[in-house]
């Protein structure tokens, strides 16, 4: 990945008891990539949250905020309806999501991606869409954003290379909600495979499932849903999907691509996750289905840790969030 230096050359080891102070970080060390620990401003990634309050065959989010990182995205037009997409906290400022979230799409017969949208509305701690406290109305934000940045090799015909950055125009003060809000932990590099492994995909998605090609009628949930699902060999997925190296699929957690789980339209952007070390690192980002948990069609992901460098380089200065 790229590199960064702190800012100031007073952050040195001796700093590192520090690390939980957050004005003092602010103004000695901005940017730490780690050199202080992974506790600095006191933020880790990939924690859950344990809040107790009241996806295809999934099941609702017991725990408000269990998965802090889950954002939804709003229309501007349509800010008092439901979630479109979903997305990930990656930093302080920055929202990762699917490309196809943020590219209108193609007008038929055009040989050419649309432009991004201007702008859409990034929900923060959001538990139940269709309600504004959620038992913590403090920790609820909608923020709009300030710049929407999608994968410049992002192909709106094969869906390759879907993901986008946004940055939101306020940043989320992660140290104040320490405890509630976390960003999501991202993969270090391009190392692991993950085949085999169950994760967990998030969303306020339709939790109907339906062929591709039959009526459909969607029903969004109000409250966030999550499904677990095997990660598939590409070998095997290619066999049923038109992959490329970019992307990862998952089957039912018996790891049979035989349907009935699966995210869904509306879940488009939102992440899919293992845990390692107690903690939870994003590994793909839901982009493509034929259907919705649909027999011997595999639900399909960008796969992140194809793209950490280009992450990285789009949310300088701020630094993303890895397993210690």
């Amino acid at each position: 990945g790229s590199q960064c230096i702190d800012k100031s050359a007073s952050c040195h080891y001796a700093d590192k008891n520090a690390c939980k102070i957050y004005e003092y970080m602010k103004d000695i060390c901005p940017v730490t990539c780690n050199e202080c620990g992974d506790d600095t401003y006191g933020v880790k990634c990939g924690i859950e949250t344990n809040a107790p309050t009241r996806i295809i065959n999934g099941v609702d989010v017991e725990v408000a905020r269990k998965y802090s990182w889950q954002v939804g995205l709003k229309d501007t037009n349509h800010r008092s309806e439901g979630y479109f997409c979903g997305g990930s906290i990656i930093t302080n400022q920055h929202i990762l999501t699917a490309a196809h979230c943020v590219i209108p799409s193609t007008r038929k017969g055009s040989l050419t991606c649309a432009k991004p949208v201007y702008r859409v509305f990034v929900g923060i701690g959001d538990h139940k869409q269709e309600e504004t406290t959620d038992n913590f109305s403090d920790f609820l934000e909608l923020i709009p954003s300030m710049n929407i940045i999608p994968h410049p090799e992002y192909n709106c015909f094969t869906l390759d290379n879907d993901l986008a950055i946004i940055k939101l125009k306020m940043p989320i003060d992660l140290q104040k909600h320490a405890g509630v809000i976390h960003p999501v932990c991202l993969p270090k590099d391009d190392s692991k495979t993950y085949q085999g492994l169950t994760a967990t995909s998030t969303g306020w998605g339709s939790v109907v499932g339906y062929n591709e090609g039959e009526e459909y009628s969607p029903n969004y949930p109000n409250i966030l849903q999550e499904v677990q699902v095997s990660v598939m060999n590409n070998s095997k997925c290619i066999k049923q999907r038109l992959i490329s190296d970019n992307m990862l699929c998952t089957a039912n957690e018996e790891g049979y691509a035989e349907g009935g789980k699966d995210a869904c339209q509306g879940d488009s952007g939102g992440p899919l996750f293992v845990k390692q070390k107690g903690r939870h690192v994003q590994i793909g980002i839901t982009s493509d289905g034929k259907g919705c948990a649909s027999k011997e069609n595999p639900g399909v992901y960008s796969r992140v840790s194809k793209f950490i460098d280009w992450i990285e380089k789009e949310v300088e200065p701020e630094t993303i969030f890895t397993l210690p």
